[in-house]
């Protein structure tokens, strides 16, 4: 159970006991064992420190020696980072390895299927809803973490609180929360006034976490959206959109074949918007793209002072086709000739 303090250096949480992890030693890797091997759904660790780039890898161990590993995984620290297995082998062992001396682990939690034939003997938690005012039958009982309550009225307050009850005794009742009819809540996915974002609880029971991601349909045109097609920013007509910060020539030059292609359609607005595959994207330029490594050169009519730089990606292969990481430098080239160069890595 995660009971350390969030996002800071608690002593409740495991920290390596080194000076640095890359001595090729194990003083970095957390090893864990579950009590019983069998499938798991799922795997969820709680960084309490130093988790947005602290995790090297995490492996799994299956009981046929067989593993599967996770790299290059970004964390939060006010939410878990939760893995969905799809093996049907049984887990053996599970081993975490961090960047750094510096990172910290809360908790892990294993999750079996459904209908695990180990959980058979297994009585669920059944949970005793209370409210002010109170439902009919004094409170309800479910053992989902869900439940609706259909019975709310048109200006009233209510107050709810929960309580576990395990074998016919009652737990401490949670902290209460308040609703109101048409009320926003957190993790409702309408991003209301008090809410800087509200991702509508895109990873199960995090509701809304301090990092929240989700900008596009959230009924607020940023500055980053008004550039290109953004349903938040149907309001800026085609003659708003600053075409001049469009490249106005750019092509592609491949190092190995050393031959260049205009790639000129790329000098407009996006022209596909999510993930939509569309195999012609790289036009008659595709043997370069299948090339290998490639340079994209772009210029323009006169000086910008851009604040940020967005490079939109197009999906060409198949959602069956297995992700690679591939590594994108960005060089901006001042007017003066001095250059600055921009590098990161991304699942493409």
């Amino acid at each position: 159970v995660p009971d350390a303090e969030v996002c800071t250096a608690s002593t409740k949480a495991w920290l390596p006991d080194v000076q640095d992890c890359d001595d090729g030693s194990d003083k970095c890797t957390l090893k864990l064992k579950p009590d019983v091997e069998t499938q798991l759904e799922k795997l969820s660790i709680w960084f309490a420190w130093n988790a947005a780039s602290g995790i090297r890898f995490v492996k799994i161990f299956f009981t046929d020696d067989t593993y599967d590993t996770f790299e290059q995984l970004y964390a939060h620290c006010d939410q878990p980072l939760t893995l969905r297995l799809t093996s049907q082998k049984s887990v053996k062992e599970v081993q975490i390895r961090t960047n750094n001396p510096f990172v910290s682990i809360d908790a892990v939690q294993f999750v079996s299927f459904s209908l695990n034939s180990l959980c058979s003997h297994c009585l669920p938690y059944r949970y005793r809803i209370y409210r002010t005012p109170s439902f009919q039958e004094g409170f309800k009982i479910t053992t989902d973490y869900h439940i609706i309550d259909s019975t709310v009225k048109e200006g009233v307050t209510y107050t709810y609180s929960v309580a576990a009850e395990s074998r016919g005794t009652e737990g401490l009742h949670s902290p209460s929360t308040t609703y109101s009819y048409n009320m926003n809540v957190c993790g409702d996915g309408k991003r209301s006034n008090d809410e800087q974002c509200d991702d509508g609880n895109l990873n199960d029971g995090d509701v809304s976490p301090s990092v929240c991601y989700i900008y596009e349909g959230d009924g607020e045109c940023e500055p980053f959206e008004r550039v290109g097609y953004s349903k938040d920013c149907n309001n800026i007509t085609a003659s708003t959109l600053h075409p001049q910060y469009y490249p106005a020539s750019i092509y592609a030059y491949s190092t190995i074949l050393q031959k260049n292609c205009s790639l000129q359609f790329l000098s407009s607005a996006p022209l596909t918007t999510g993930c939509n595959t569309r195999s012609s994207g790289w036009g008659t330029c595709s043997q370069l793209a299948e090339a290998g490594e490639i340079s994209l050169l772009a210029s323009f009519t006169g000086e910008i002072f851009p604040i940020s730089i967005l490079i939109g990606f197009e999906t060409v292969l198949s959602t069956e086709s297995k992700p690679v990481l591939s590594i994108i430098g960005v060089n901006l080239q001042y007017t003066n000739k001095t250059t600055i160069s921009l590098e990161g890595a991304l699942p493409l």
